[in-house]
This record gives C-alpha cells, structure tokens and sequence, in this order.
C-alpha cells in the first residue's frame, strides 16, 4: 500500500513539475504582449503627444504600473536627473534591473534591451518608424513563441509523467 502511495506521489510531483514549466512559459508570452502593448503606448505618445522618447517612456510607466512601470518610470527620470548618461544607458541599467525576476528568454531580453540603441533623439518620425518596426519584430517574436509553447507544452507535459512513470516502475 506504500508503494502504491509513492508512486502516485512520485507521479504526480512529475507531472507538477511539467505543469510549473507549463505555467512559467505562459507567464513569458503574457510579458511578452505585455511589452508589446507598452511600445505601442509610446508609439501614441511620441505620435499624438509629440513627446520625447523618456517623456513617452514615462507616461507609459504612470499608466502600466507594476514592476514593469517601474523599470519604464526609473529609466526615464534617471535621463532626466543624469544628463551625463544617455536614455539608452538607463534604459539598459534599469532593464538589466528589471529582467533579473523575468521569465522572457535572454534572446527577447536582450531585444528589448537594446530598444534605444535604434532610435534617435531630434527625429519624432523616425521614432515612430523604429517603434513600429520594432513592434513588429516584437509581434513575429511572441507569434513564434506561442507557435514553440504549444509544441513544447505537449512535450514536457509527456516527458514529465513518462518520467513518473519509469521512475515508478523502477522503484516498485
């Protein structure tokens, strides 16, 4: 009777481990689209307001809130109050900050950390135009991750209880 207790204990921790990966690439592709809802933001607000890149950055901060509103609102008013450092190097620092917690893979990371390196200062079209390519670039990126999450869900999903199983087998 044990036995049998172990092994439907050792089965399902396997299969909880699958379902926490499960969960944590869900939570990568809703920060995902969640970066790429605050680009468009900025995109609004340099278009429409006719704000400075660290002006749009940080009306977007006030209006996401949470962590994520932080990281955009600190690298904002440090390019305010540091006029030595460029946006793009606060950008970098509070981003490295910021994605210290993440679930976003380093590729996508490192992405968005290099945003500012492709935009310029005294250029609002050319702000938009990078925006929105890079919305864009962001947009293809989450499409590709939702397309591998799937595959992947199903692979770990399979793997975990396989492994519960085997492991089961060959500890009764």
């Amino acid at each position: 009777m044990l036995k049998m207790i172990g092994a439907f204990l050792l089965t399902g921790g396997c299969i909880g481990y699958g379902l926490s990966l499960n969960i944590t690439m869900r939570r990568a592709e809703a920060e995902m689209k969640e970066f790429i809802y605050i680009f468009q933001m900025m995109k609004s607000d340099i278009s429409y307001r006719k704000e400075t890149l660290p002006q749009a950055c940080c009306h977007t901060g006030k209006k996401v809130g949470k962590k994520i509103g932080e990281f955009l609102l600190k690298a904002a008013i440090k390019t305010e109050q540091e006029r030595e450092h460029s946006f793009a190097y606060h950008w970098k620092r509070e981003g490295e900050q910021y994605f210290k917690d993440s679930v976003l893979p380093k590729a996508e990371q490192k992405l968005i950390l290099n945003f500012p390196e492709y935009t310029g200062f005294s250029d609002e079209q050319m702000q938009i135009t990078v925006l929105e390519e890079f919305i864009s670039e962001l947009s293809d990126k989450r499409a590709d991750m939702d397309i591998c999450m799937k595959d992947r869900q199903r692979v770990v999903m399979g793997l975990s209880t396989v492994s519960g199983l085997v492991l089961t087998i060959l500890l009764l």
